[in-house]
């Protein structure tokens, strides 16, 4: 009965969202891409503004404890069959360079401009494509590297080392996003064997103890207001993750990359309603020229796999 319930209660939600749908929609993933955009603008206002409550680290633990007892049903109806796997050293590996990631974001949040924050986190697909050169053997060739040294200007341009003080939340959002190039290469050699909820809970199981104790030199308990907060920002991290997903059913990579500037408009709006932070030129010129050279990779690399699998159909 309680099962019944909880399903006719959470099926307009299922249905918005389209979960377990394939059928193509472009509007519908358009849309998603959009809403996970906004989501997560949400979640990093809200770690903003905590963070000048409660030190970053304790709220990424708490957000990383959250995320692992939203696991708790799985355990219940499965045991301990989702953790099974052959490939440990490589889950732990894992979870140690991506919760290092979300520890030096989390940190750059509290004293970063959220427009600032967006624009260098496009940096991470230009990271990738240099990863997977290198780590996966992967071939490129003159087109995107020099959408590679574009996307780099970029950065420059945000940071303008020489002309001002390079500070430290712009290193630490960089720093993030070069960490994070490396996980996605391990998850993707990963997913060959692993479920994707393997993978997520191995996440989880690493990344909250190393949260906690970098989270203790700096411990102080929390109210329930905080602790309320902090779950959902779980919520909105784990809402904004699943969306962006599942746009990935309904649209083409093609239709949904541009939409992916987005991030930048909502962060700037965030920054300035909520913190009064005003973007200057810089960040904006860097920004367009970030994502425009990433996106441009995304859609290269998208072509050359379907031209790919063309031949080999053929």
């Amino acid at each position: 009965m309680k099962t019944n319930l909880l399903f006719r209660v959470s099926r307009p939600l299922f249905q918005l969202f389209g979960y377990g749908q394939r059928r193509e929609s472009t509007p519908r993933g358009m849309f998603l891409v959009v809403f996970a955009a906004f989501a997560a603008t949400c979640m990093q206002t809200l770690i903003r503004s905590l963070s000048q409550q409660i030190h970053p680290f304790q709220i990424a633990f708490f957000r990383s404890l959250f995320a692992f007892l939203s696991f708790t049903p799985l355990f219940y109806r499965y045991g301990l069959q989702p953790l099974r796997t052959k490939r440990f050293g490589s889950h732990l590996m894992r979870g140690v360079l991506q919760g290092s990631a979300i520890l030096m974001s989390y940190l750059a949040l509290k004293f970063t401009p959220l427009a600032k924050v967006a624009s260098l986190k496009f940096t991470q697909p230009l990271f990738i494509t240099i990863m997977a050169v290198f780590f996966l053997g992967e071939v490129i060739r003159i087109r995107r590297i020099t959408a590679l040294i574009i996307g780099f200007v970029g950065a420059f341009l945000i940071i303008r080392p020489g002309f001002i003080e390079i500070d430290a939340g712009a290193l630490l959002i960089l720093g993030s996003a070069l960490i994070m190039s490396g996980v996605h290469v391990l998850i993707k050699d990963l997913t060959k064997t692993e479920s994707s909820v393997t993978l997520t809970l191995y996440m989880t199981v690493f990344i909250t103890p190393l949260a906690f104790v970098a989270s203790l030199p700096y411990w102080q308990t929390p109210t329930l207001k905080q602790l309320a907060l902090m779950f959902l920002i779980g919520i909105l991290g784990n809402v904004s993750q699943m969306s962006r997903a599942q746009s990935y059913r309904f649209a083409d990579l093609t239709a949904l990359m541009p939409l992916d500037f987005v991030r930048l408009l909502w962060m700037a709006l965030f920054g300035f309603v909520f913190f009064g932070e005003v973007p200057d030129i810089w960040t904006w010129a860097g920004g367009i020229v970030i994502f425009s050279s990433s996106t441009y990779i995304a859609l290269r690399e998208r072509q050359q796999r379907d031209a790919a699998k063309s031949r080999q159909g053929d």
